[in-house]
């Protein structure tokens, strides 16, 4: 599995950026891309795009999985706009970690 950690807001002038990452992972050729979007602050039709394109672009090589933060806006524009109906998304929670002392992802199964 490879993980594309994605940071920061995704819209028009800022999607292209993500899809060359998303394209040179799809190059490697992983069984399982794993994008995710816990430390995204914005996300619109743009880079919603780029996450459907990815799956596309996986074909049978590779399985395309979105991981979102539930009630965050990401989660948001992927819920409203149906897309786990057609890709697969995994919502996840942040849970503080007494042992690290530090927030982590719960990620949950897709949906």
């Amino acid at each position: 599995m490879l993980v594309l950690v994605a940071a920061g807001a995704f819209d028009l002038l800022t999607a292209e950026q993500l899809t060359d990452a998303v394209t040179a992972a799809l190059t490697r050729r992983p069984p399982v891309l794993e994008i995710d979007l816990a430390a995204v602050t914005f996300l619109d039709s743009s880079g919603l795009s780029v996450l459907a394109r990815a799956h596309a672009d996986g074909g049978r090589d590779t399985i395309v999985r979105v991981i979102a933060v539930e009630e965050t806006l990401a989660h948001r524009a992927i819920i409203l706009t149906g897309m786990p109906s057609c890709c697969r998304c995994s919502p996840a929670r942040r849970t503080h970690s007494p042992q690290t002392g530090r927030d982590d992802l719960l990620r949950g199964p897709p949906r």
